[in-house]
């Protein structure tokens, strides 16, 4: 289940001062549409359509807020003008996805529950020290995903040879 933020003055932000109680509920439920299908801010002219039972007003709500810049008109639909400049984007979520698919591709073949559990956190514990190693020393960062090495001793390349 995913949420959406919404800050406790929303409703005296300059670009919504009078607006319509509809025109928040609207926006509203664009807002948890968007967070809920990770379309950073897309909405589908017919999820706008299916928004609450009124129907064919929320098409007029929604060119109103066209013509107020709040959102924008695209091909297919609406873009919610500042979504990603509020910060509010899926990234967080498609990274969380993809280290659960790998700690779960890591640990996968175990079939004691006990084993699997350690292993994903053996996993976790390794990534968690990468990063530590990784943000202490650039030299010994890890480069595209191969492991760590100690930095070579002794004078660097471009340097005269014995």
């Amino acid at each position: 289940m995913t949420y959406t933020r919404l800050d406790d003055r929303w409703d005296e932000h300059p670009h919504y001062v009078g607006l319509e109680l509809e025109h928040f509920g609207l926006m509203a439920c664009a807002l948890t549409y968007a967070n809920r299908q990770l379309t950073d801010g897309f909405i589908p002219s017919k999820a706008v359509r299916n928004f609450g039972r009124v129907g064919k007003g929320n098409t007029r709500a929604a060119e109103h807020l066209v013509s107020l810049g709040i959102w924008i008109r695209v091909d297919g639909g609406y873009q919610i003008d500042g979504f990603l400049e509020l910060g509010v984007t899926n990234a967080r979520t498609e990274g969380h996805n993809r280290v659960i698919k790998q700690v779960k591709r890591v640990a996968c073949g175990f079939r004691n529950q006990a084993n699997y559990e350690r292993r994903i956190m053996l996993h976790s514990a390794a990534r968690r020290a990468a990063r530590t190693i990784s943000s202490q020393d650039p030299r010994t960062a890890p480069a595209h995903g191969r492991r760590a090495r100690s930095p070579r001793p002794g004078p660097g390349p471009g340097s005269p040879g014995p």
